[in-house]
């Protein structure tokens, strides 16, 4: 009898190991590499998770897209943030402020159209994201942002004299246009791959639409937000590519913008007038913010591009 037992004993060890080792197989081959950035990898589970990521922060419905487009889209994305953390995890002390980190929380939120912080874990939870994970990809943006900040904010240049002159005209007409847009920046190594980049771009707004090809193709630290840029004021806005707005009509795209470093296609999803009485040093603030983020987003495309380049990226 005492054999019989050990028997038993030594069958259910076989059938309780054989299980475990087909779960853990299957858990291995379910989360495998996808891709390799440089020390940063990118998985299985990491792709379905970060297109749950954008189709929530983007309102993305996930049926309008085929499988393809949209394992491309978070490819391209994990690729932008796995690029981003090469350079973040060689910082020390590189911490950012929890007042800050809610303040963003909070902007994201009020975009999606919700009312409290409740509301937007309630909306990560329904789409099967962990509340930590989804906070941890903002921190990872504001910790780029504070990088791009302490190595390029001494070569910003602002143009006093220039911001008085908008602010002057605002006053004298008492009212300002302002412009809900979106924006997709491409960049090429030479003109032959940025002209072609341009016609890929334009093919695939028709076909997936402007916001999700922004967060394929823009080369702008807004893709990850489907190029939304909200409502900006013409006050805010260089005077070439205003100038490319003023005459596109609500609803359509600009024709590519020539700017340093690449092309710029705008979304002009509404227009309109506000009548409002100026505080001149406050205008003068937005004005002068808006131009320091702009530069600072070009000093962010290029360092991010040179980065890049350098680091070796192998799709599995």
């Amino acid at each position: 009898m005492r054999y019989k037992i050990n028997y038993l004993k030594v069958f259910f060890f076989i059938i309780f190991f054989s299980f475990n080792y087909i779960k853990n197989l299957n858990a291995e081959i379910s989360n495998n590499i996808v891709v390799m950035v440089g020390d940063e990898i990118i998985t299985s589970y990491d792709l379905e998770q970060e297109k749950l990521y954008l189709s929530l922060i983007n309102q993305i419905n996930i049926n309008s897209l085929n499988k393809k487009q949209l394992d491309d889209m978070a490819k391209d994305s994990l690729i932008r943030e796995k690029v981003k953390l090469n350079i973040i995890n060689l910082q020390e002390g590189l911490v950012i402020n929890d007042d800050f980190i809610n303040i963003n929380i909070k902007q994201l939120y009020e975009r999606l159209g919700l009312n409290s912080l409740d509301e937007l874990k309630y909306l990560i939870n329904k789409n099967n994201l962990n509340y930590e994970e989804f906070v941890n990809k903002i921190v990872i943006e504001l910790k780029w942002n504070q990088i791009i900040y302490s190595l390029f904010s001494n070569k910003i240049q602002i143009d006093k004299d220039k911001i008085d002159k908008k602010i002057r005209l605002i006053i004298n007409e008492n009212k300002e246009e302002e412009f809900l847009i979106s924006e997709i920046f491409l960049i090429g190594k030479n003109k032959k791959e940025l002209k072609d980049k341009i016609i890929k771009v334009q093919e695939s707004i028709l076909e997936i639409g402007f916001n999700n090809t922004a967060i394929k193709y823009s080369s702008s630290d807004t893709s990850k937000n489907g190029g939304e840029l909200g409502w900006v004021g013409e006050s805010q806005i260089s005077e070439k590519i205003l100038g490319q707005i003023k005459i596109t009509n609500t609803g359509n795209i600009t024709k590519p913008i020539e700017l340093s470093g690449g092309n710029l296609i705008i979304q002009v999803k509404n227009k309109r007038n506000t009548k409002k009485k100026i505080d001149i040093k406050q205008k003068f603030d937005e004005i002068v913010k808006a131009e320091q983020n702009y530069q600072l987003n070009n000093f962010s495309i290029y360092y991010f591009q040179k980065i890049k380049n350098n680091i070796v990226i192998r799709n599995n």
